[in-house]
C-alpha cells in the first residue's frame, strides 16, 4: 500500500492526476537450467521485436533468479542476461564433494560447497554498480 501511495504522489507531482494508476507488467522468470537459459532468450528476443515492457514487479527461481534482476533493470541489460544464462554453469556455483552415491541420496543439500559462487556474485555486484537508480524500487 505504501509503494501506491509513493506511486501516486509521483505521478500528481508530475501532473499526472488520476484515480487508477498506470497498467503494471509483471514477470516471473522459472528455473532450472534450460528453462532460464529459454527466459533469458526470451526477453531478449522480446526485446528485438520492440514489445518488451519495463516491469514494475520481476521475480525468478534457481537460473530464473540469475536473469531476473537485470530483466527488471532494463533491456540495456539484455548482454549480461546472455551471458548469465549462458555463460555459467554448475562449476560456477558450487563445487560437489566426493561422497558416495548412496551417502549423496541421503544428505543432498549437504554435498555440495557454496563458496563458488562468491564469484558469480562479485560479477553480478560489478554489472550493478552504474545501474540508474529508479524511484519505486
Amino acid at each position: 500500500m505504501r509503494s501506491n501511495k509513493r506511486e501516486s504522489q509521483v505521478l500528481a507531482e508530475a501532473g499526472k492526476l488520476g484515480d487508477i494508476l498506470p497498467l503494471a507488467h509483471m514477470l516471473a522468470v522459472s528455473g532450472g537450467g534450460d528453462a532460464g537459459t529459454f527466459a533469458a532468450g526470451l526477453i531478449a528476443g522480446w526485446t528485438t521485436h520492440g514489445t518488451r515492457p519495463l516491469f514494475k514487479v520481476v521475480t525468478g527461481i534457481s537460473a530464473g533468479a540469475l536473469v531476473a534482476p537485470f530483466a527488471f533493470l532494463g533491456s540495456e541489460y539484455d548482454g549480461v542476461i546472455r551471458y548469465v544464462s549462458n555463460a555459467i554453469g554448475p562449476k560456477d556455483i558450487f563445487h560437489s564433494r566426493n561422497v558416495s552415491p548412496a551417502m549423496a541420496l541421503r544428505t543432498a543439500s549437504h554435498c555440495r560447497d557454496s563458496s563458488q559462487s562468491m564469484s558469480l556474485l562479485r560479477f553480478l555486484q560489478r554489472s550493478h554498480r552504474n545501474t540508474p537508480k529508479d524511484e519505486y524500487c
